[in-house]
């Protein structure tokens, strides 16, 4: 009302009013405005200070920015084909946790013939790697697989390992098989959880060290120098020792050629091969049935009478048809220990046992023999047939029979007409010239003390070494040594009928002369040769054991 009688009055000088009063609002909402963006910038320059300390202090604790420099300088210096992939694995080596065991799990999985088999699959930054062992202890459920099921062992393992393994570095083997050892030892992981679990550690080391398994395994054995030597194969031909319906009456473990004269893995495998498919053939032509597929990738031969000598004439036929016969020495797996009653297996007393040969016979039946029986049964099978090498030919007690056997060889080397013939395969085994038959202790020298007993008497020059044997890497590359040191020959298998290439990488890692894998029937067997071929023809300079493969 004021403002109209003052309007009504004189309009000029209030609208004049009206705008000054228009002025200072504006003035006084700028005035604020200001005020408040004042206020915004100086605690965002306080916010901005206090967040740039954070990130300095960041870069420093973690020395991000010299990390970063060095490892796009060693990118830029090396010019790969792919920086980024070569940045990613400088970065992931500086992380602390980088090698470090994140997971563990354990599985029971399937080999050949249903067979069951224990893995181990453990986790890291880099991806996960799995180590598998196919030995006991076993279930003991005869319902299940037999009685070889390892739902215990898994179910250990699963308890066990997390605890044992994670935050573990992979890269020091010697640690980890250490604490595996140890948990062995007191009880918490049974022996193939602890084999298995090793095998994956070494693998995962293997790749964060950006190197084959098997270079990983010669750094530990001391035995990097140099190129990769390839071991010679011995290749299963004929297996023995089926028990059940497919009994066939064969008492020896197996029969395997051994293609020494060769001048590489790939001509080696080839002999191998043509060998193998000319069993059937042989068969034929020595009267004997069509042979079934054995346990372990040779042929299961139906043969009686002289059963060891009847499946050697077989075999000797294929290589003859295969044109092979002068090309391959034949190996004699006599697994002799399988052979023996159990109580008198059990029994400590350094004595000769009863080895029953028709153990293996379908049917009840049963026909011992000594053991200077079975030394002469030897002797005659290394004078009729090419043979330069016996495995386990007796129980690992029978001290008296091993005595007798390495007499008899001395004598017959020696020329003593008394010891009758000497064996048809003549020359030093593997160029070695103190060895006239290769003697492979298996079953029947499971560990050092063995191998000193053994030494000491002379009765075996050749360890077979497998990653069971050994307990872990650690173990088996400890065992292979203390053998060489010994001036034994060495051998190494696979444990299982899995088709786990680990035992080829053990083999070039350890630059065993020769390495066993059973035959040629089946991919589980085919897959740990063809690991050997793979780094034969890999693009890498190796080394050949061939002939010299006892002193190479």
């Amino acid at each position: 009302a004021i403002l109209q009688q003052a309007l009504d009055r004189n309009p000029a000088q209030l609208q004049a009013f009206s705008s000054w009063l228009f002025t200072v609002a504006c003035c006084r909402a700028c005035c604020r405005i200001a005020h408040t963006l004042e206020r915004r910038r100086v605690m965002g320059d306080k916010h901005l200070e206090s967040e740039r300390v954070v990130i300095e202090t960041y870069l420093q604790e973690h020395g991000l920015e010299t990390t970063l420099n060095d490892a796009v300088n060693a990118v830029v210096k090396a010019r790969p084909r792919d920086p980024y992939v070569q940045l990613g694995k400088a970065l992931l080596k500086a992380s602390d946790g980088a090698d470090a065991v994140a997971a563990v799990a354990a599985r029971e999985i399937l080999g050949s013939s249903g067979r069951p088999a224990l893995e181990v699959e453990i986790e890291t930054q880099r991806g996960t790697f799995v180590g598998v062992a196919s030995s006991g202890p076993y279930d003991d459920d005869a319902d299940r697989h037999g009685g070889k099921g390892l739902l215990k062992a898994r179910d250990a393992a699963r308890a066990a390992l997390p605890e044992v393994l994670r935050g573990r570095d992979v890269g020091d083997q010697t640690a980890v098989d250490a604490i595996l050892a140890e948990a062995l030892q007191d009880g918490r992981l049974p022996a193939n959880a602890v084999a298995a679990a090793s095998a994956a550690c070494c693998v995962a080391g293997a790749a964060h060290a950006d190197v084959a398994p098997h270079a990983y395994i010669a750094k530990l054995a001391g035995q990097s120098g140099g190129a990769p030597r390839l071991p010679l194969p011995v290749v299963r031909i004929v297996d023995g020792q089926q028990a059940g319906a497919g009994a066939t009456g064969l008492h020896v473990a197996g029969i395997s050629v051994a293609p020494a004269s060769s001048s590489s893995l790939e001509e080696a495998l080839d002999l191998c091969a043509a060998v193998h498919e000319k069993v059937p053939a042989a068969c034929v032509a020595k009267n004997v049935p069509p042979p079934a597929f054995g346990r372990g990738g040779g042929y299961a031969l139906v043969v009686s009478g002289d059963r060891a000598a009847k499946a050697l004439e077989v075999v000797v036929e294929a290589c003859r048809l295969a044109g092979a016969d002068d090309k391959v020495a034949l190996s004699l797996e006599c697994g002799a220990h399988a052979l023996v009653a159990k109580s008198d297996a059990d029994d400590d007393d350094e004595k000769s046992p009863a080895y029953d040969v028709e153990a293996f016979a379908y049917g009840d039946a049963s026909f011992s023999k000594s053991g200077a029986e079975m030394v002469e049964d030897y002797a005659a099978l290394l004078a009729a047939f090419p043979v330069d090498t016996l495995e386990d030919p007796f129980a690992e007690h029978d001290v008296d029979a091993f005595v007798q056997l390495k007499e008899r060889l001395d004598a017959a080397a020696n020329g003593d007409a008394s010891a009758g013939p000497p064996p048809k395969k003549r020359g030093p085994v593997g160029g070695d010239s103190t060895c006239a038959v290769q003697l492979v202790g298996a079953a029947c020298c499971g560990d050092g003390d063995a191998v000193d007993a053994f030494d000491e008497r002379k009765t075996l020059n050749t360890l077979n070494v497998t990653l069971a044997k050994g307990r872990t890497v650690s173990g088996a590359v400890a065992l292979a040594a203390h053998a060489r040191g010994r001036g034994w020959g060495l051998v190494v298998s696979s444990d299982g009928d899995d088709g786990d290439a680990f035992a080829a990488h053990l083999a070039v890692g350890l630059r065993a002369g020769q390495f066993r894998a059973g035959g040629l029937q089946g991919a589980e067997h085919a897959a740990k040769y063809n690991a050997l071929l793979r780094l034969a023809t890999g693009g890498q300079q190796v080394a050949w054991a061939g002939a010299d493969f006892r002193t190479a």
